[in-house]
């Protein structure tokens, strides 16, 4: 969800979805943290661009990104939806992998 191009109300929807599927709230919201800009949006706002023009994005600042952004918020979207469970099943795996380690050392 933090890669979503959510604008201002990741939080919201993290502590809202978190609700919904009875998660740990606390925990969600600090990974949300793990895509904070400016990374996240511009590695997703660069795929996007690929995707739909079939070159990189070369001249990426935040001149370019405010004065075209309804098409930045599009291509945005468009990374999110592939960078998103790309992350989720990554960041899975790590934090799958050291509770595992944690878990092996307490025993």
């Amino acid at each position: 969800m933090g890669v979503l191009p959510l604008i201002a109300i990741h939080s919201l929807v993290i502590i809202y979805v978190s609700t919904r599927l009875h998660l740990n709230k606390v925990m969600d919201v600090s990974i949300q943290n793990l895509a904070m800009p400016p990374f996240m949006p511009v590695v997703c706002i660069e795929l996007g661009y690929y995707l739909r023009h079939g070159s990189w994005l070369t001249d990426i600042s935040f001149q370019v990104v405010c004065n075209q952004l309804t098409e930045r918020l599009w291509e945005w979207l468009l990374g999110s939806i592939i960078i998103a469970p790309a992350a989720a099943i990554l960041v899975g795996m790590i934090i799958f992998f050291i509770a595992r380690n944690l878990q092996r050392t307490a025993s």
